[in-house]
This record gives C-alpha cells, structure tokens and sequence, in this order.
C-alpha cells in the first residue's frame, strides 16, 4: 500500500473512531481500530462492540438488531458480513418487509481472522483463535482454536 493510501486509511479509521461512537452511543469502538473503504457499521436498535485493534477490510459490514461483539485483534477480510438477526416471515398474506426481525447476538472471540466474503449469521459464536476461510457461511458455533474450510468442489454439466 502507498503512502498515500495509508494516510487515508488511517485518517477514515480515526474518523469513525472519533465520531460514530458519538453519533450512535449503541456502537462502541477499542483503540487501534483500522477500516477500509466502503465499511459499514448498523447498529439499528442493537449494539455493535468492537475491541481493540480490529481490522475490517473493504465492502465489510456488521448488522446489528440485538447485539455483536467483536473480540480484540479480530482481522475480517474483503466483504465479511455480520448478522445478529433475520427477517421473520411466518405469514404468508403478510409482506416479509413488514413482519419485522428476530435475532441473536453475535460473539466472535480474540484473535480471530475472517476471510474474504465470510458470512456470520445470527445466534452464532466463534470462539477464540479461530480462522475462517474464505467464502463459508458461518451458522452455528465455531469452538476455540478451529480452523473452518468451505470445501466447495466445483460441479460441472454438460449442457443438452
């Protein structure tokens, strides 16, 4: 990275340290946060907790209704996405949009790495230490000390 870009990196990562916490009191941020462009933090009408020294990559973003929070010396890829809640749609006359959200806070341990286009979901907690490779889906809990691979093998077929 140039100089030039690392200048701008870190006065984006000062800026939303400094201000977004003041702008929405339901996100809290440690020292040594560093972003990317294109970072999104929502905290609609839930808390986002960051520790110290994350890093979130480009296009990354967290969602939060109910509650996520990121342990300290947490690295997240290239648009890593996190989500503590889903829409509901159990009424089928009922638009989806208008039958609100339920969810689960997120819980992602110290010194995790996430790798480009990780999807974190609602209810799920990744332990400590842990490595997600790149595209997984992440579902249910992560233990400790795991290492997580998206073993999509590619499918061919012959078209007819």
């Amino acid at each position: 990275m140039g100089k030039i870009s690392k200048v701008i990196s870190r006065v984006r990562s000062l800026i939303i340290q400094i201000f977004i916490p003041k702008i929405n009191n339901n996100i809290s941020i440690g020292k040594g946060f560093t972003v990317r462009k294109g970072v999104k933090l929502n905290a609609n009408g839930g808390n986002i907790v960051l520790g110290d020294y994350v890093f979130m990559n480009a296009y990354s973003s967290i969602n939060a209704h109910i509650d996520v929070r990121i342990g300290n010396n947490v690295l997240m890829g290239e648009n890593v996405h996190i989500y503590d809640h889903n829409h509901v749609f159990k009424e089928l006359e009922v638009p989806i949009k208008l039958q609100g959200f339920k969810g689960k806070p997120v819980v992602i341990g110290d010194n995790c790495w996430l790798g480009t286009n990780v999807v974190v979901l609602a209810g799920v907690t990744i332990g400590e230490n842990c490595i997600i490779g790149a595209n997984c889906l992440i579902y249910k809990d992560i233990p400790k000390n795991t290492i997580v691979k998206c073993n999509q093998g590619l499918v061919f077929e012959q078209r007819k």
